[in-house]
């Protein structure tokens, strides 16, 4: 959105390039007019549509002296609706056009505005002023009234009201009736209501509805009406249709019947009769309970002579005695009317409110007393409280109370690692179980070798039919297994034939866990389902242990043209050793291959081709620059220790170079699986088995236990490479240098984890004779930093710039997408750099604005500073390119980190234009303006050596280019700076 430039910005400008616009006045050869022109005029024809808007037609004189810009084709001028007297264009939401000027200096244009955007009150001009430039005092061309006619464009709206009354035809007298009326549509105003033609009230309308409530009706018939008056001109008034209503004599209602219901603890389900323990509670639900003085009042304080309520509790009969199962608000309440709940002691001392109606609803607990006769009789009793004696409070509910709760039987679950998109070609899930307890005699066997005693359950892998269950009746071909396993108790798993048979076992706590191999093989049942199914083994029917969990294969793919890669070896890859894959690929060819290939190896997760190849976060990469026949092959060397078992890796391949952000045409995705380790003897890997003085050692480890601390060190003299934590996986990694003044020869590296001690031979070389000597012989501090990776970038460049190119002037089109970045940061300086793919495109003015910002780099040099880079290419007036480099285009004040899951992240940096740029931006903004707020966010990874953004000693960077002349035609082009002089030497030659 664009508003009139500032009368400062504007004078700079102008006066900036006058020189500019003699030369271009004298290389175009524009002459001054031979003689004064008449002044520009307007007139404007308002035509209404009602209730909808405004067509102008706008027509105009004198226009002689306005002069075609750069690039058009015929001089024009704008036009746009403005507040009387004003000069404020919104791009947005101004009405506004452009009008070519004639040969004779004529213009004609039209403008529209709708209704709901018209302020009635307010008075209207059209303006006109020079193309390319923004309204003001001193480049207006002509001005002229608009007359609209406001009764025509706002006529009054019809409406009509409705009158509804509840209750609906008839009331006894005394009762509460409510007449709401409906004015439609909704309109400002008021409705009356009235009984024949006495009033009943006037209620303002609101949302189109009023609503009154009267219970003075007398008895006999009533005719209701309501009668709408609006507020203003913008609506008329309306009468409702009349509606006949009768009050009928008030009856005396009968005394309610008291009566209790007794539900479960939800208070929703009904008590039936089932067995409840100690412990369970009940909720107990009252009517008819009402006052029937006297009988009702109490004899004893605090409610003597009042209604004296009834006890509710929970208790014993045996015989005619009750015994309370306790005094405390737990078993026994108080229901009283709502006035005296605080008269005894409020809900903590057991007070229950009765309502007006002789309801009430209370919790009670569940006990059978130990003391209690076998025959005794347990439930909830109500009697009349306070004293008082009235049979019909006295009501008693059976409960079964059944004493302590016995030990619940776990219900038998299975979970499977996979159910979707499961390979159909075949693949290995994991199925774990809980709850396959005992239950004799439902899960004793009934035949040899287990019958009698606990015969387990099958696990099955399988197809099988939807009335499949034996404990339905279901027969066995009802069931088409393809893999089964039998789970028992362990010390049965030899008398089925041991693991070799497919036994396993089910633990003490009920609870398994097994493989199967699932694949869509051919001879499934028909209208079978894919699934991982359970059932009580050695012919036992238990309906607890049947489960089926469904399973989902993928579609398969037919073959197709294309690229093809082939890894080897690609399973069972042994994560505790160095592994070379030889990569093999067919069908790369096209206009994708031009650049070669990249071929790279890392997590799944890393890409999956949706989006431009990240450029960093792989384990290792290869470019084959050159493809014979569309084949090729290359390898990937995996260092030792890189690689953790249960995380899914992959080859990956992409066009090359500039390609990989854009083709997509040569990515593939080939699964690449890792050994599951079996043993977890702690185990230590070495980057090579020598290392000169001086130089750098990485060591790796696996199998040490998860999260505990690491300290790698060299002997026989004691240097400390450095110190680390385990992973997750039970790696770690650790990179020092070795002094220069370790004596050369063999050397033992020590790594020290908790009481785990693992050591490894290193021979240590001479350093080259031509090696200055160590001055000191002093442990060399290292430096090191955090890898960054999959950085998040957020950052709108500037939005007003934005809403320009956009609009109708420039008439353009803008694109802002970043991509994920990488680099290092030094957690302990807070210092570091990390670049981003992704760009920002603006085009607009038919070609002649054309900018691109690329590959920002966020370069943090302290807690609180930091500076935004960018590639920046500009073309500038004319066509030729004017900016082709990098600059340094604002500088960022941060605010304080903040730490999320391994990353640290920035929000809303303010960001403030640098001089640079400014001449980036071709002067349209000045030094020290604020840009759009930045937030970015660096997940930290591995540590990595120190380099010149990371080790507190940055290099210096840039240089200068020649911006001065960079976009001065995009700064004609912005600010019209043309026709402003143009226009004062019209009113200047007037003036004279």
């Amino acid at each position: 959105m664009h508003r009139t430039r500032r009368p400062s910005l504007r004078r700079a400008l102008a006066s900036g390039l006058a020189a500019v616009l003699v030369t271009a006045g004298a290389l175009v050869g524009v002459a001054a007019p031979a003689q004064a022109a008449s002044d520009p005029a307007l007139t404007a024809t308002v035509t209404v549509n009602p209730g909808s808007g405004i067509e102008i037609a706008v027509a105009g004189t004198g226009f002689q002296d306005v002069q075609a810009q750069p690039g058009q084709t015929a001089p024009s001028v704008y036009l746009a609706l403005v507040t009387r007297d004003g000069y404020d264009v919104d791009q947005a939401s101004t009405p506004n056009t452009d009008a070519v000027v004639g040969a004779d200096g004529n213009i004609a244009g039209t403008l529209t505005q709708t209704a709901a955007k018209l302020d009635r009150a307010t008075s209207y001009d059209v303006i006109a002023w020079p193309s390319r430039s923004f309204p003001s005092a001193s480049n207006l061309l002509a001005r002229t009234a608009v007359t609209i006619d406001g009764e025509a464009l706002y006529p009054p709206a019809s409406t009509t009201t409705t009158l509804a009354v509840s209750p609906s035809g008839t009331a006894a007298s005394g009762t509460s009736v409510g007449l709401t009326a409906t004015v439609t549509p909704a309109a400002s105003g008021a409705v009356e209501f009235f009984d024949g033609s006495a009033s009943l009230g006037s209620v303002t309308v609101a949302s189109g509805s009023a609503r009154v409530s009267t219970s003075t009706l007398s008895v006999g018939g009533h005719t209701l009406t309501a009668v709408f008056t609006p507020a203003d001109t913008a609506s008329t008034g309306s009468t409702s249709d009349a509606v006949a209503y009768d009050i009928t004599a008030a009856v005396e209602p009968e005394k309610p019947t008291p009566a209790v219901s007794v539900f479960l603890a939800d208070g929703v389900t009904a008590y039936t009769g089932q067995a409840l323990y100690d412990g369970d509670t009940v909720v107990v639900k009252g009517s008819g309970f009402v006052p029937n003085a006297p009988a009702t009042d109490g004899t004893r304080p605090p409610l003597a002579g009042a209604f004296g309520g009834a006890y509710v509790g929970f208790g014993s009969y045996a015989g005619d005695v009750w015994t309370s199962a306790g005094r405390t608000a737990e078993y026994t309440k108080w229901a009283v009317s709502e006035g005296d709940v605080a008269k005894i002691g409020g809900a903590t001392a057991g007070a229950v409110a009765i309502a007006a109606d002789g309801t009430f609803s209370t919790t009670l607990s569940v006990v059978r007393s130990a003391t209690a006769p076998d025959d005794a009789r347990f439930g909830v009793r109500t009697w009349a409280a306070g004293g008082a004696v009235y049979a019909p409070f006295s009501t008693f509910t059976v409960v079964d109370a059944s004493g302590p709760a016995p030990e619940p039987t776990p219900t038998p679950k299975v979970t499977v690692s996979k159910t979707a998109d499961l390979d159909p070609n075949g693949e290995t899930v994991t199925v774990t179980g809980s709850g396959f307890l005992p239950h004799a005699p439902d899960t004793d066997g009934t035949r040899p070798p287990l019958q009698g005693s606990f015969t387990g359950a099958y696990i099955v892998f399988g197809s099988f039919a939807a009335d499949w269950r034996p404990s339905t009746g279901a027969i066995s071909s009802a069931r088409k297994g393809f893999d089964t396993k039998w789970g028992l108790l362990a010390s049965d798993m030899a008398k089925v034939g041991g693991a070799a048979a497919g036994a396993i076992e089910i633990a003490a706590d009920g609870s398994f866990s097994t493989t199967l191999h699932v694949s869509q093989a051919d001879g499934a049942l028909a209208n079978g389902t894919w699934g991982v199914y359970t059932y009580a083994a050695g012919g036992a029917t238990y309906a607890p242990f049947e489960t089926a969990t469904p399973l989902s294969f993928a579609a398969e793919v037919p073959p197709a043209d294309g690229p093809k890669v082939t890894v080897t070896p690609a399973s069972e890859v042994d994560p505790a050793v160095e592994n070379v894959l030889t990569v093999s690929g067919t069908g790369f060819s096209g206009p994708g291959a031009a650049n070669g290939v990249y071929v790279l190896f890392g997590e799944t997760s890393l890409w999956s081709g949706q989006s431009a190849l990240p450029a960093g976060g792989w384990i290792a990469q290869a470019w084959v620059p050159t493809i014979l026949d569309g084949a090729f092959t290359t390898t990937l060397t995996i260092p030792a220790g890189t690689l953790e078992p249960g995380t899914s890796y992959q080859v990956a391949t992409s066009a090359a170079h500039g390609l990989s952000l854009t083709d997509r045409s040569l990515d593939t995705f080939t699964a690449v699986t890792v050994a599951t380790p079996t043993t977890t003897t702690p185990t230590v890997f070495l980057s090579a088995p020598s290392v000169v003085q001086g130089g750098s050692l990485t060591v790796r480890g696996s199998g040490f236990p998860a999260g505990v601390a690491v300290t790698v060190e060299v002997h026989s003299d004691v240097v400390t490479l450095g110190t680390t934590t385990v992973g997750d996986g039970g790696l770690f990694s650790v990179t020092g240098l070795i002094p220069a003044t370790l004596p050369a020869g063999a050397h033992t590296v020590v790594v020290r984890a908790g009481d785990i001690t693992v050591e490894q031979p290193i021979a240590v070389e001479a350093a080259s004779a031509s090696a200055a000597p160590e001055a000191v012989a002093a442990p060399v501090a290292v430096c090191t930093a955090r890898a960054v990776d999959g950085a998040a970038l957020t950052w709108g460049v500037k939005q007003s710039f934005v809403s320009y190119v956009n609009g109708p002037i420039a008439k353009g089109s803008a694109s802002i997408v970043w991509r994920s970045g990488s680099g290092a940061f030094n957690t302990e300086e807070g210092i570091g750099r990390v670049a981003f793919g992704g760009a920002a495109s603006f085009t607009g003015h038919g070609g002649l604005l054309d900018l691109t910002i690329s590959n920002p780099v966020i370069q943090v040099t302290g807690a609180r500073t930091a500076t935004l880079s960018a590639y920046v290419q500009s073309k500038g007036y004319g066509g030729s390119a004017s900016v082709d480099g990098r600059v340094v285009l604002a500088n960022l004040t941060l605010p304080a980190a903040m730490t999320r899951g391994g990353a640290l992240a920035w929000a809303d940096a303010a960001a403030t234009l640098t001089a640079a740029g400014a001449e980036a931006f071709g002067g349209f903004y000045s030094a020290g303006e604020s840009l759009d707020p930045v937030s970015f966010t660096f997940p930290l990874g591995a540590e990595v050596p120190c380099d010149t953004a990371t080790s507190g000693a940055l290099a210096a960077t840039g240089g200068t280019m020649p911006y001065g002349t960079v976009w001065v035609g995009l700064g004609m082009l912005l600010l019209g700076a043309g026709l402003v002089a143009l226009r004062r030497r019209a009113v200047a030659g007037r003036s004279a």
